[in-house]
């Protein structure tokens, strides 16, 4: 029961993300992302976003296996500037 409440979350925010992030700066879209609040993504938290899942290892420039907030801005920079805004 737990899974599901946590995969129905997560698809909600997927579904959110899109509109949220039009409106927010890199901080507060990754602390919308960073659902346990412990300050860095993991791929679980990044699947939310398919974009970011599928750069998720090139991005972990330090090959921790998540992403800091300085990764993270990399990628939301990036995004920004590919959608023209």
């Amino acid at each position: 029961m737990k899974t599901a409440l946590t995969l129905t979350a997560l698809v909600l925010a997927s579904a959110s993300m899109g509109v949220a992030a039009e409106t927010m700066g890199a901080e507060d879209a990754f602390n919308q992302l960073d659902a346990n609040g412990d300050g860095v993504l993991t791929q679980d938290e990044a699947n939310v976003d398919l974009l970011l899942a599928e750069q998720f290892e090139m991005l972990d420039a330090d090959g921790s296996g998540d992403l800091s907030m300085e990764e993270f801005e990399t990628f939301y920079t990036e995004s920004e500037t590919s959608e023209g805004k």
